[in-house]
């Protein structure tokens, strides 16, 4: 259906009232409405907008009158050729079927817009519409041109307006901080965005300290945010450049630099558009970044990137005096510090002087202490010793009422020297000690193995109750590799600083001197002990000698412990039966005691049962006697010393004194001693004993083995003899009438009775060789090795043998005896190297520290070395006789040649790899 078309008259006055209410429009958006409704309302069109240019965005729908008739149809001005019309300034008029119009909105040098009239069905355009809308869109052009210039101006006094008053705000802040926020707050409210924030430039590297931050209500669930860009992307580019950035959300997206929010995406507040101005300091050089983002009505403009670089240009500078004005106050704030410390230092100099003063004064008497406690302690052999020159020292330089040295052993201590007066739990303790938990104070610095300082000892008076009188303290004693030696303890008066740091400093360097000093005199208390025991062991043995008689032994130990111990009796015992009964017995015994060492003593008896039970010398003392457990001992003080074979008791040595006394350690060293060498002559002699039966039953063994050797060989000749006489007599015998077989057997007979004359005259060599005696003297190897090789060489006339013979010692020996050796190993290896093309036989001499080692190598058969250990036995053979003839006596031969000259045999090799055959003889 067609519209009938306007009379020119109505729109020409239509056009008349339009430029009148256009000259009137305040604002772009009266002035488009106004030509929307004009056109609209001329023409009958269902439906007109107005799309306006933006810069970047292309066209916006900026007014818009009707609707969509056909709402799933796309509606007119997505045309391209309405994008056209923009770009042209040339009108568009569609006729059908869907017929439309678009007018372009003319500026001073683009089209700012268009105008466009949709219509859902077709109609013709006539040449006065066609002008109509021309002209209506022309005035609506210029209309959109003087409104927005209006705008513009009104909005640019706006913001000088809003620059002036920001920049006395700034100007005001004061501190930098309150500077930064202030700036952040100014540049958000004056270009009108939701996201503002200010950063400072630190280091080298364009990184940012993120200092202030401004968002709306909008974006209030990120106001705590506070990641510091790390110096990279698009903020260091703006950075670097020194130069303003504005850019559309696509086009920040799009940008090379931009690299997002990483790791930080889910906290940082989203960006919508972005605005970055640098603030330059006054040496041109970048010292931070004022950025903005997410506009209120639209996209950051020129104007706005204009005014947000004046605020920074002036934001810069107060950043600047800011940082200046604060560096000013800290400086004046430390020098207004440094004069007071200053001051304060010189009130206080002359009383730190004088306590340095004192400190240096006390510091030099601690050291005099030290020294001299050093120079005294030089002389102490004996821990006693120690701690009595120590002591004295150590409590006058303290002012201590009592001081003491306490000696631990596992739980047991033992104090055998107090200093000072007055009453404390702690006095002399001997041996056998007492139990160091009875002395908490104590037993806590051995567990802790630290130091203890008190203001007071509540157990000082013996009871916790009673108000404490003195100070104490405890520092444990260490010998230079650390191990504990003991404790110090002292006692004072108590006083306001009960121990002050140079008063510990002394204690703990005392113990440390302590420390060393017991350890040099434990060490020369032991090497005394050493040496007493050492002179009395030598004593004893070059007394005893080869003696081997117990009453002689005891008369000989009794005669050196009376040297050193003084009134003692020595007494020897054995176990007999369920009681032990004395062997021998030196020294003063009362002889009613005598009687009773004769009848014996029980094996259980405590004294004596303890030494079997600890395997150890057992020492008692302090006896009153009689002693209750064994009232037959009359004595004050006993050691035993146990001697034992496995677990069985084989004696008892007891050193007895009727004399009240402890036995000291130089004493129990002594005793030992004496113990030890009297046990090794006890075993001499049981070994001696032993060893002449040995001797003489092994000597009657070989003299019974050698005659039935010698025997047995002189008895089988005969029966050989005959075998072989008849077997000759029989073979002559039947002559021609034997056939094969039987002449095989004849054959078999005969050569058997012949090995075994062999091995009869192998048997009386090895018989003579043991009977006959050795004539020792100078023998030289060499010549000797030489007469053999000549001798066995003209048994392997054809053989192809390289001989390596290196130079040979000379040593003592026998010769006839050692040639045997030699003709024995020489003719193996000449045997076993018969099946080799090229034999070779080496002979050599080691050089070692007791012995000289003549060893024989070929490149024969060998053997298997699993075997090895029987080829110096009797009759040993590890190859059969069809390969190798021979006995299996030559090489027992060569042992028991070697064996009586002092030597050792030995035997190497492997099946195909040759053998080395050597011996040994002393040098």
């Amino acid at each position: 259906m067609l519209h009938a078309p306007a009379t020119p008259s109505s729109l020409a006055e239509r056009l008349l009232h339009a430029a009148q209410a256009l000259s009137a429009a305040p604002t772009a958006e009266v002035a488009l409405g106004t030509v929307l409704d004009v056109a609209v309302e001329a023409l009958g069109a269902p439906l007109g907008v107005v799309l306006l240019a933006e810069e970047r965005r292309g066209l916006r729908v900026a007014a818009r009158r009707g609707a969509n008739t056909e709402p799933k149809d796309e509606p007119f001005w997505a045309n391209p050729a309405v994008t056209e019309v923009l770009r042209t300034g040339a009108p568009l008029f569609v006729a059908g079927p869907r017929a439309g119009a678009a007018l372009p909105l003319p500026g001073e040098a683009a089209a700012l817009g268009v105008l466009v009239l949709n219509f859902p069905e077709a109609r013709d355009f006539s040449e006065e519409e066609r002008g109509f809308l021309q002209a209506l869109g022309a005035q609506g052009g210029l209309a959109l041109t003087l409104t927005r210039s209006r705008e513009g101006q009104a909005r640019a006094e706006q913001q000088l307006r809003g620059l002036a008053q920001a920049a006395l705000h700034i100007g005001a802040a004061g501190s930098l901080q309150a500077t930064l926020e202030v700036i952040t707050k100014q540049a958000r409210d004056l270009i009108g965005a939701h996201q503002a924030v200010v950063s400072l430039t630190v280091g080298e590297d364009w990184a940012q300290a993120i200092t202030s931050v401004s968002l709306s209500d909008r974006y209030a669930a990120w106001r705590e945010y506070d990641a510091l860009p790390d110096g990279s992307g698009i903020y260091a580019l703006v950075c670097r450049m020194n130069a303003p950035m504005r850019l559309t959300q696509a086009e920040l997206e799009a940008h090379p630099a931009w690299r997002g929010f990483g790791q930080q995406a889910g906290k940082h507040p989203p960006l919508r558009g972005w605005l970055a101005v640098p603030l330059v300091g006054g040496d041109g050089t970048n010292i931070g970044l004022i950025q903005l983002s997410d506009k209120e009505g639209g996209e950051f403009t020129a104007e706005d990137e204009s005014v947000l670089v004046q605020l920074a240009q002036f934001a810069a500078g107060s950043v600047e005096k800011a940082r200046l004005y604060e560096t000013a106050q800290t400086e004046l704030v430390q020098r207004q510090q440094a004069e007071r410390e200053l001051r304060e230092l010189n009130a206080s100099l002359e009383t730190r002087v004088e306590e340095r003063t004192r400190e240096l004064e006390a510091a030099r008497s601690r050291a005099e202490v030290l020294a001299a406690l050093g120079d005294a302690l030089q002389g102490a052999t004996t821990p006693e010793q120690v701690a009595e020159l120590a002591l004295a020292r150590l409590g006058d330089a303290l002012g201590a009422s009592r001081a003491l040295v306490v000696q631990c052993s596992g739980d047991v201590i033992r104090i055998p020297v107090v200093w000072g007066e007055g009453t404390t739990p702690l006095h002399p303790v001997q041996p056998p000690g007492e139990r160091l938990e009875d002395f908490p104070l104590l037993a806590e610095c051995v567990r802790s193995g630290t130091a203890g300082y008190y203001a007071a000892d509540p157990t000082a008076h013996g009871d916790p109750r009673e108000p404490p009188a003195r100070a104490f303290a405890v520092e444990p004693i260490r010998t230079p590799d650390g191990e504990r030696a003991g404790l110090l303890a002292v006692w004072r008066p108590a006083r306001d600083v009960a121990w002050p740091e140079g008063d510990r400093d002394l204690l703990r360097r005392a113990a440390s001197t302590l420390g060393l000093a017991l350890e040099r005199a434990a060490t020369t208390q032991v090497l005394q002990e050493r040496t007493a025991a050492l002179d009395a062991f030598v004593a004893f043995t070059e007394q005893v000698g080869g003696e081997t008689d117990p009453h002689a032994l005891v008369t000989r130990a009794f005669g050196v412990l009376s040297a050193v111990l003084g009134e003692v009796s020595v007494a020897y015992y054995e176990p007999e039966g369920d009681r032990w009964q004395v062997r021998a017995w030196a020294g003063n015994i009362r002889p009613d005691f005598l009687a009773r060492m004769h009848a014996g003593f029980p094996q259980d008896a405590p004294p004596l049962a303890a030494a079997i039970q600890t395997r150890q010398a057992h020492f008692v003392q302090h006896w009153t006697p009689p002693h209750p457990a064994c009232p037959a001992l009359p004595y004050s003080a006993l050691a035993t010393y146990p001697y034992l074979e496995g677990d069985t008791p084989r004696g008892l040595l007891s050193v007895g004194s009727v004399q009240q006394r402890t036995w000291t350690e130089r004493e129990r060293a002594v005793i030992r001693a004496v113990g030890r060498s009297f046990g090794l002559a006890l075993e001499r002699a049981r070994g001696v004993t032993q060893l002449a039966e040995e001797q003489r039953k092994l000597s009657a063994a070989n003299e019974e083995l050698e005659a039935f050797a010698y025997s047995v060989s002189h008895d089988l000749r005969t029966p050989v003899r005959h075998i072989r006489s008849f077997n000759h007599l029989l073979h002559k015998e039947l002559g021609g009438h034997l056939d094969a077989k039987a002449a095989r057997y004849l054959r078999v007979v005969d050569e058997a009775a012949a090995r075994m004359n062999t091995l009869i005259d192998a048997m009386l060599d090895l018989s003579r060789t043991s009977r006959l005696p050795l004539h020792p003297g100078p023998l030289d190897l060499g010549l000797l090795v030489d007469s053999v090789r000549a001798e066995l060489e003209a048994d392997a006339l054809g053989r192809h043998v390289e001989w390596v013979i290196a130079p040979l010692p000379l040593v003592t020996g026998d010769a006839e005896t050692l040639r045997q050796v030699m003709v024995n190993l020489l003719g193996n290896a000449l045997k076993y190297t018969r099946t080799r093309e090229q034999a070779r036989i080496e002979v050599w001499a080691e050089e070692r520290p007791q012995e000289w080692a003549i060893l024989v190598r070929d490149n024969g058969v060998g053997f298997d070395p699993r075997y090895g250990g029987k080829l110096f036995g009797v009759f040993q053979r590890l190859h059969r006789h069809d390969e190798f003839e021979g006995t299996g006596v030559g090489l027992a031969n060569v042992r028991r040649i070697i064996a009586r000259h002092g030597g050792t045999v030995f035997a190497q090799g492997a099946v195909g790899e040759g053998a080395t055959f050597g011996f040994t003889l002393p040098r």
